[in-house]
């Protein structure tokens, strides 16, 4: 029996203006997860995530634009693996 591969697509980065915020998240793929630049209006913040959590993140956003006037600037799509091994590896096709 064949193991599902897991696979994950999110954007890079996206920025967009709430209220009176600028809010810009860049990402940058590791082996071993995705590291994560939070800037709102030029304060800086770092975290580290799976890859499944920015697909939360993406869900949740879209979702709330939706809802208000927010319009998200996308950055380049990624779909994101686990190897055999357990390191994460961008798919390219």
């Amino acid at each position: 029996m064949t193991k599902k591969i897991k696979k994950w697509t999110y954007h890079v980065s996206h920025t967009y203006q709430e209220n009176d915020n600028v809010i810009n998240l860049t990402t940058q793929l590791y082996q071993i997860g995705v590291y994560a630049i939070l800037t709102i209006n030029g304060q800086f913040e770092q975290y580290n995530f799976p890859p499944s959590a920015l697909v939360t993140i993406e869900k949740k956003l879209k979702k709330r634009a939706e809802t208000t006037n927010v319009e998200i600037k996308w950055g380049r799509e990624i779909t994101v693996v686990l190897d055999k091994d357990g390191f994460y590896k961008e798919l390219i096709e």
